[in-house]
This record gives structure tokens, C-alpha cells and sequence, in this order.
């Protein structure tokens, strides 16, 4: 590829809204450079290695060695058979006529082959800017974000109004085109410190021209420096200790930004008296602020009060002529904001959460589903149908839930939103409720959009699994399915949630039932729809996505991910639980090499014939061992590992099964191998259908082996 070198793609914006690096939500940068990878694959160009970079104001992804222009290619197409192209008399018919037409070429040029005509022509590779003006927009537009905007009267939308293009090919400006912005050879820089256009000789040049323009465009380069200055700033002022949590919060922050600094600032010392959670999401969510964790007396789970510092991460460079101005800013506009929260936290001890429910009545959940107080009245009953199945005390369940929305209604919540699932466990302590109880109105807002925490004690993990199924069935029942660009009450999250919490949180609770029940308890105005099963098919569509995630480390300390057909194939089998879809996806993840390629063929063979059969031959069939000698090989070896197979089966051991199925791999192979299953002998082939059956029967303990696609794609190393 002598014509090879580096493409470069950087879409300017408006202002990104914060968040683009939530974890449940790969970064769009590295969304985008997926999709133009796969795009310009599918127009034949070799990628090289890429790279993604993003701020606030821009999305880059760079490729190396992509060829300039698509290969040439040979290209054959077959027409009708001569008979149809000419008449008895030798002359051309309107058939023969029309597809020497199609191809643009007198019927004369057009070859005979095999009794039909053939036209072969070398077509021209097109070039890489007319496959990216094509592809670029629809990559674009592809892209799943929560709000879309408008900001012409064309009809282009995407998450902010677009600024300016560059698309670049080594040292040339690609001429394409997207969304009315035609690109140029050139970039923008930081707002304030470079605010005008620079100019890219080379798509290569694109980070150092940048750096010089005052733009950090990598942003895990960005995370880390701030990171580090973070660590410094803590240890100048509360001595040498681990900092990481500090630091992790800073790099947050440094994602926002192009060109990361910061200070320290003190808080007034009257906020010290406001437990140190509420103070530190005030301090992240209002002012984009990082109080400084004191590394000795500072708890696991953040209650203690914060040291009385916080750290202040901008976008504008920091030196001896702005450092006071700064931080006097940060410290009064904190200080007033604290005060605030003071106030109302005092206000609202004074009342107890139970006092609070009524006022439940009076906020709306859903026009159809009713208020909140009637979702609480669902979660007690369906929280105590799980606390039963999932070994939790009922009891402390069912009060939590009649509890844990009165936060909701509280004065501080009420003024400041971004509270919600952060004070009620304060309010609670104060009140001196069972720390039982405590802990699951806390954990049933777990886990959170921004945070990978699960819930942590049993009851914990059954209310918020009965929060997370009412929201989910119930939306689901009233015919308010989500589409690519409207989800109002986020039920893609809710169903990764719901996952979660059965899979990481171990409860081995009847899915199908339990969707069931919850559909039982909705209001009957509600029921516009199966909701039960429409949020069974939901839960399943997103499987794919929490696995496409999930790793495995196996005996040989590599970590995998398992591709989609494994999925498939333990979905095939109809696992009852979530949990149980896991244990055998986990089994599967430790399936591979040469056996594994012949049970999966064998499996697939098994699945076709009795497919064309049916079941009406072999069902009436007495098994017995057969004639053949591999044919009673392998009855003798179902005979042997079925009853094993079937206990291991009933105590979840599917690692076990696994084992046992393996050995299957040389009795298939030699039964195909010696012996025809498709006899002629009518009782033969019935007994020689029903032993396969009941051999795929036993497969189908573990997952539809057919459905396992390649061996070698099976398996995903995580290094590559």
C-alpha cells in the first residue's frame, strides 16, 4: 500500500454535556471511531492502529496506514442462459439486449460461458474521500445520544451543533462534507489561551499542533496529569497519605476540560457540621469542586466530614495574576451554596421519613401507573414475594419500601435534585431506624448511572431489584417501549441494572414468575400491553451488551470476553434465572481447542437432522444399544454420563457438565463417521434418531451447542 498513510477525522462542537465518560457508556469518540472503522472496512480499506481523542468541544479519531483509494477489483456477473439472449436464428432478443444494457457494455463484448452470458469488468477503486462523504453522515447519525438538537433549518441533528470538520489523509485535505460543514485543514484551539483556527500540515501533527493551541485532545493524558497535580495539592495540605479517590475525582473533572489546572480553596468551617457524602456531591454535582478526603479519619463510606479544603479543576490557566481571583470566587459562591444545604438539612430533621409518606400521594410517577405513594405500595408487596425467594428478611424489607421514596419529599432534595439517594440514610440514623432497614433504603438506589457499586446487603439487593422490575414492567405495560433517540425514564439503564443485581448480586429468583407478578400488582388502567413478557424480550436485547463487557479469567490467567453466539446458545436452552444464564456462560468461557470444533459440529449435524425429521419417527422408538459397534459406543456412553448429567444439572454445576459433555467429542465422531443414520431399516433409523435426541437433549442442559457459531470466535483474549 504505497498510497497508505494516516487518516485523521475531528468533528468540532459546542460544548459536550458533562458525563460523555459515565461507565455504562463508552466515550462518543471511541463510539464514533468504532463505527468509522467498521464503515470504511465494509468498503474494503485496511486500518491500521487508531487512536481516539475527545473534549468538550471535539471528537478526533486517527487511523494509521488507510489506503487512499479502494483496490481494484474484478468483477464477474452472470446473465441468461444463451438460449434466452439469442433467438433460433442466431439475433439478439430484447432479454440479451437488456443485460448487455445493464452492463454498459454491446451485447458483443459479453462472454459465453456453461450455456449463459457472462460480462467480466475491472472496477475502478473509489477514493477514500468519496467513501467517507458517504459513510461519515451515516456514521453520525448512527450514533445513540440521549437528545438529539437541531440548529438549522436543514434537518441535521446530533447532541450539539456542529462547528467545523477536518478530515485529513497524510498532508491532504479530504473534500467531505457533513451535516452542511465542508472540512478544512485546519483545527480550532482552547476558547480562552488560542481561540483561532490552526493550521495541519500532516494528519500525524494533530495532537503536538494541538497541545501548542492549548488543547489536551488525549483525554486519558488529561485524567493522569490531573490526577497527579491532585495528589500533590492533597499531600501539601493534609500530609503524605493514598489520595486516590481525591485524584480519581479530579481526573473526572479533567475530562471536562481541554487544558486541566488547579487550586485549593477552604471551606466555610459551619459546613463541617453537614455529613461528608451530602458535602462532597454538593461539592461535584454544583461546583465541579473535590474536597480534599482526609487518608486517616476518613471512613469507607464517606460519612465522616471532609477535611476543610476542596480542589478546584478549571479550564483556564492558573498562575500568580488569577490564583487569588479564583479561588475567592470558588470559596463565596461554595460557601453560600453550603449554607443552603445546612439549612435545609436541619429543617428537615425536625420531621421523621414516615411523616413524610402522605406527601407521596401528591407526586406523580406515571399518569397510568399513578403516584409514588403507589409505587411504594408495589414495592412492599412485591419486595416481600422476593425477600422469600432470596433468603432476606421480609420484614425489614417491606418496611424499607414503604420508606424509601420519602427522601424524595424532603426540603433538601426538593432544592437541590441531585441529592436524591444520598441523604435518606442520614434521615434515617437520626431517627434511629433498624440498621437493616438503613441499609436498604440507602443500597436500593444502587447501582447508580456514574457508579459501579452494587448493593450491599441482602435487602439492599431485593428492593432495589423490585424498584428496578416496577419501573421496568410498568413503563413496558403501558406501550411506552423506548426508541433509538427517546428513553424519558431510562429503561436501557434500568434493565442493565436489573441484570446486574441478579448476576453480581447472587439472587437466584424465577424471572419469568417474578416479571409475572410485578405485571400482577400494576393498576389495571396500566396493562396496554404483555408487560411481563414485552420486559422479558427487553432484559434479553440488553444481555448482549452487559456481556459484550464481562470478562472471564481462565486456568490460564487470560482474560476472555465470550462472543454473542455463546449467549445465543445458553439463551437457546432456557435458563430460568439470570444467575443461571451467568454460571453457564462462565462454564462455556473454559470451552475451546479441537474438541470443542467437533462437539459444536457434531452438535450442529445432530440439530439439522432431527430439524428435517421432526419428532414423530424417533418418538415412539424403544431405545436400545443398535447394531453398529459406534453405535452402541455412544449409547453406551449416553447410558453412562446421563444420570451424572442430570444431578449435575440440579445443583448448578455446569463446569461439571461441561466435563461430561466433552466426552462425547470421540463418539459423535465416530458414529457420523461409521455409521448411517438415515437408514432404511425403519426401526433402525427410528432408534438411531432417538439416540441422538436424547444425546442433544443432554447438550441442551448446558446451552444449544448448534448455536456456538465458530470455535475460534467463541473465545475473545481480552489483549486483543
Amino acid at each position: 500500500m504505497a498510497d497508505a498513510d494516516t487518516l485523521l477525522v475531528e468533528i468540532g462542537v459546542e460544548d459536550l454535556p458533562p458525563g460523555e465518560s459515565a461507565p455504562e457508556t463508552p466515550p462518543l469518540a471511541d463510539r464514533l471511531a468504532d463505527g468509522l472503522a467498521e464503515a470504511l472496512k465494509e468498503r474494503e480499506f485496511e486500518c491500521g492502529e487508531r487512536r481516539v481523542y475527545w473534549t468538550p468541544r471535539r471528537l478526533a479519531v486517527r487511523i494509521k496506514n488507510v489506503p487512499a483509494k479502494q483496490p481494484e477489483r474484478r468483477v464477474e456477473r452472470k446473465g441468461p442462459k444463451v438460449e434466452a439472449a439469442f433467438d433460433a436464428d442466431g439475433k439478439p432478443t430484447a432479454t440479451g439486449l437488456g443485460f448487455a444494457k445493464s452492463c454498459g457494455v454491446p451485447l458483443d463484448e459479453i462472454e459465453r460461458e456453461d450455456g449463459r452470458l457472462v460480462h467480466r469488468q475491472n472496477r475502478r477503486g473509489r477514493t477514500l474521500a468519496e467513501c467517507l462523504d458517504e459513510s461519515l453522515p451515516e456514521v453520525v447519525k448512527r450514533l445513540w445520544v440521549p437528545r438529539r438538537m437541531r440548529w438549522t433549518t436543514e434537518d441535521f441533528e446530533f447532541l450539539r451543533p456542529l462547528r467545523w470538520l477536518c478530515v485529513m489523509h497524510g498532508k491532504e485535505a479530504l473534500d467531505v462534507a457533513l451535516f452542511g460543514c465542508r472540512s478544512e485543514a485546519r483545527s480550532y484551539g482552547h476558547r480562552y489561551h488560542h481561540p483561532g483556527a490552526v493550521a495541519l500540515a500532516h494528519a500525524d501533527q494533530y495532537e503536538g499542533v494541538l497541545e501548542g493551541a492549548r488543547v489536551r485532545a488525549d483525554a486519558a493524558g488529561r485524567a493522569a496529569a490531573m490526577a497527579d497535580a491532585c495528589a500533590k495539592l492533597c499531600e501539601e495540605r493534609a500530609g503524605k497519605g493514598d489520595y486516590s479517590a481525591c485524584a480519581a475525582a479530579c481526573a473526572a473533572e479533567a475530562l471536562e476540560t481541554e487544558w486541566p489546572d488547579g487550586l485549593c480553596a477552604e471551606l466555610p468551617a459551619e459546613s463541617l457540621t453537614i455529613p461528608g457524602a451530602i458535602v462532597r456531591q454538593v461539592l461535584r454535582k454544583d461546583y465541579g469542586a473535590v474536597p480534599v478526603r482526609d487518608p486517616v479519619q476518613d471512613s469507607a463510606d464517606g460519612d465522616a466530614a471532609p477535611r476543610p479544603e476542596f480542589i478546584v479543576v478549571t479550564d483556564i490557566r492558573i498562575d500568580d495574576k488569577n490564583r487569588e481571583t479564583i479561588r475567592r470566587g470558588y470559596e463565596r459562591v461554595v460557601r453560600a451554596g453550603l449554607a443552603d444545604v445546612r439549612f435545609f438539612y436541619k429543617r428537615d430533621l425536625q420531621r421523621t421519613l414516615e411523616s413524610r409518606r402522605p406527601e407521596l400521594k401528591e407526586m406523580i410517577f406515571n399518569k397510568y401507573l399513578g403516584t409514588l405513594y403507589d409505587k411504594t405500595e408495589r414495592l412492599r408487596k412485591m419486595g416481600a414475594y422476593l425477600a422469600d425467594r432470596c433468603g432476606a428478611d421480609k420484614d425489614a424489607v417491606v418496611r424499607a419500601a414503604e420508606l424509601c421514596k420519602c427522601e424524595l419529599v424532603t426540603e433538601l432534595v426538593r432544592e437541590r435534585p441531585a441529592l436524591e439517594g444520598f441523604v435518606g440514610r442520614y434521615y434515617a440514623r437520626r431517627e434511629k431506624l433498624d440498621a437493616v432497614v438503613t441499609e436498604a433504603l440507602d443500597g436500593h438506589w444502587a447501582p447508580r448511572p456514574a457508579d459501579t457499586r452494587m448493593p450491599a446487603g441482602a435487602e439492599a439487593k431485593v428492593l432495589a431489584l423490585a424498584d428496578r422490575l416496577d419501573t421496568l414492567v410498568g413503563i413496558l405495560s403501558t406501550g411506552q417501549t423506548p426508541t433509538g433517540n427517546r428513553d424519558p425514564y431510562g429503561l436501557r439503564r434500568v434493565a442493565i441494572a436489573v441484570i446486574r443485581i441478579a448476576i453480581e448480586g447472587e439472587l437466584a429468583f424465577d424471572l419469568n414468575e417474578a416479571l409475572e407478578k410485578m405485571y400482577g400488582c400494576l393498576p389495571a388502567e396500566a396493562k396496554k400491553a404483555d408487560g411481563a413478557e414485552t420486559a422479558r424480550e427487553y432484559l434479553f436485547k440488553r444481555l448482549p451488551d452487559y456481556y459484550d463487557r464481562q470478562t472471564f479469567v481462565g486456568d490460564d490467567g487470560v482474560a476472555r470476553r465470550l462472543g454473542r453466539g455463546a449467549l445465543a446458545a445458553v439463551l437457546a436452552a432456557n435458563p430460568p434465572t439470570l444467575l443461571d444464564v451467568h454460571k453457564r456462560m462462565t462454564a462455556l468461557s473454559g470451552f475451546g481447542g479441537d474438541a470443542a470444533e467437533n462437539l459444536i459440529n457434531a452438535n450442529k449435524r445432530i440439530a439439522n437432522i432431527l430439524r428435517k425429521q421432526g419428532a414423530g419417527e424417533a418418538s415412539a422408538a424403544r431405545l436400545v444399544a443398535g447394531s453398529e459397534d459406534a453405535e452402541r459406543a455412544l449409547h453406551g456412553h449416553w447410558k453412562e454420563t446421563a444420570g451424572r448429567i442430570k444431578e449435575a444439572a440440579e445443583r448448578g454445576d455446569y463446569e461439571s457438565i461441561l466435563t461430561h459433555l466433552a466426552g462425547f467429542a470421540a463418539p459423535l465422531e465416530k458414529f457420523f463417521d461409521e455409521v448411517l443414520v438415515m437408514s432404511e431399516d425403519r426401526t433402525e433409523r427410528a432408534n438411531r434418531l432417538k439416540l441422538l435426541g436424547e444425546v442433544r437433549s443432554l447438550f441442551l442442559s448446558l446451552a444449544d451447542f448448534s448455536k456456538l457459531g465458530d470455535a475460534s470466535r467463541l473465545r475473545i483474549d481480552e489483549k486483543t
